[in-house]
């Protein structure tokens, strides 16, 4: 059975992400942006966003793997499907 026939999605909580290395906090969202489109596979990330920041910051443009946040300060990761 494939990830897109089952009934429910699976939820995967990483919840301190910000108290990982720099090099683990660059890992974790590497990892989260290259399966997050897979199907009924659902994210919920945890984290000090400015202390992510900073760890993404020496990469480039950091931004681009950050969650996007709502109107209510959360933040949604954006993925092609």
């Amino acid at each position: 059975m494939g990830l897109s026939q089952l009934d429910k999605p699976i939820v995967i909580v990483l919840d301190d992400i910000d108290r990982l290395s720099t090099n683990e906090i660059r890992e974790v969202f590497k990892l989260v942006r290259l399966t997050a489109s897979f199907p009924n596979i659902i994210y919920v990330l945890a984290f000090d966003r400015l202390r992510v920041e900073l760890a993404l910051q020496e990469q480039g443009d950091f931004r681009k793997g950050l969650p996007r946040k709502d109107s209510a300060g959360y933040g949604r990761l954006a993925c092609d499907s």
